[in-house]
């Protein structure tokens, strides 16, 4: 399993970084949001009995469908993934494929996604949303004015907490979004 995961992560880094590079000029999307979806979501698996690879490779190609279409990259992001696992030789089992498919294509819906494996990546997408190093990158790579900025931020804690469906996840968002929530706008 480590293996195939190590692939994959290193694959998915190098698809990001040379779509970041000619998108936004710099490379982030892996570095400061990928990343970190893999490393929440690690630290929820273990209370949960989840299947543990396809978390991690969930983690990883959560949003690899925008490499193909911004817009509607959860619906196109399981193909993009499978694509990504047959050309790096990974095989997973029927099981594994649905529960990857559920993981990837519910990861950005409010409410409670079906299956352990896609709650817990869609709270470990939105946790990881909830950190300054994520609006930092996000503020450089859009160039917005700030107070579009903030409006733009604000939205995107609301919408993330609402996301979150797991009950350490939500007490974990909640301490974070208290330490600066009130201090958002100058």
């Amino acid at each position: 399993m480590t293996e195939d995961v190590s692939m994959v992560r290193e694959r998915v880094e190098k698809l990001f970084d040379e779509q970041d590079r000619q998108h936004s000029g710099f490379a982030w999307m892996y570095e400061n949001h990928i990343r970190l979806v893999e490393e929440e979501a690690s630290g929820l698996l273990n209370e949960h009995g989840a299947d543990e690879k396809v978390v991690k490779l969930a983690a990883l190609l959560h949003d690899i469908g925008y490499l193909k279409d911004y817009r509607n990259h959860e619906q196109v992001g399981f193909e993009k993934a499978q694509e990504v696992l047959d050309n790096l030789g990974i095989e997973l089992s029927k099981d594994r494929l649905a529960l990857l498919d559920g993981a990837i294509s519910q990861h950005g819906y409010s409410g409670n996604p079906e299956g352990i494996e896609a709650r817990i990546v869609a709270s470990a997408d939105a946790l990881s949303h909830l950190r300054p190093r994520f609006w930092a990158a996000n503020a450089k790579k859009d160039d917005k004015p700030l107070p579009e900025f903030y409006d733009w931020m604000e939205h995107k804690i609301e919408r993330d907490l609402d996301k979150i469906c797991l009950e350490e996840a939500q007490e974990k968002a909640a301490n974070r979004v208290s330490s600066y929530s009130p201090n958002l706008r100058p």
